[in-house]
């Protein structure tokens, strides 16, 4: 469901490319993102490094993939 983004999108006059999705969940973060349009980017938690290994699903694949949110900057 991309309600959250489209909100978000409307409400700041944002296309989905503008705007950078950021989580640890690929059903729920990075799914969302990726239904919208927008990049994404997964902080690896120990379930979400097995559903990354283990999902072959393009609307589950972020755009990039961080051990830590303090990797962030640097990857943008």
């Amino acid at each position: 469901d991309t309600l959250m983004l489209n909100m978000l999108s409307k409400m700041h006059g944002l296309n989905p490319k503008e705007i950078l999705m950021v989580g640890d969940s690929l059903e729920s973060d990075i799914a969302m993102a990726n239904a919208f349009g927008s990049p994404s980017a997964q902080i690896l938690s120990p379930e979400g490094r097995i559903q990354l290994e283990i999902s072959n699903a393009a609307a589950l694949r972020p755009t990039i993939v961080l051990d830590s949110l303090a990797e962030l900057p640097q990857n943008l």
